[in-house]
């Protein structure tokens, strides 16, 4: 069998037909750009606007919980004591000492 010669009458419309199907496709990533942008818009905004209603539920918690009054009555009634203990060791022959800092006064 012999394969069908293409008709030259047919060839305008299969080119015409190929750049409706191109101008198409553009037109179609053009709006799928748009939507995308849209969709990426939208859930930014979603995203920030959750961000805002947990830190105005945490801070209404926080808030009911009352935890800075309960510091400043700790604060109040209380006195800090601070114990500290220093001890002088000496340094062991062979073995290198702590660096010398620049601001070290003799």
């Amino acid at each position: 069998m012999s394969e069908p010669e293409d008709d030259p009458s047919d060839f305008d419309g299969r080119e015409e037909r190929s750049q409706r199907i191109a101008r198409l496709g553009r037109r179609l990533l053009h709006r799928g750009d748009e939507i995308g942008r849209a969709v990426l818009s939208q859930s930014d905004k979603a995203k920030t606007e959750m961000v805002r209603m947990v830190a105005r539920e945490v801070r209404t918690y926080l808030d009911e919980l009352k935890l800075k009054e309960d510091l400043l009555d700790l604060a109040r009634s209380h006195s800090l004591e601070v114990k500290i203990s220093l001890s002088l060791k000496p340094l062991v022959e062979g073995e290198p000492g702590p660096a010398a800092t620049p601001d070290a006064k003799d």
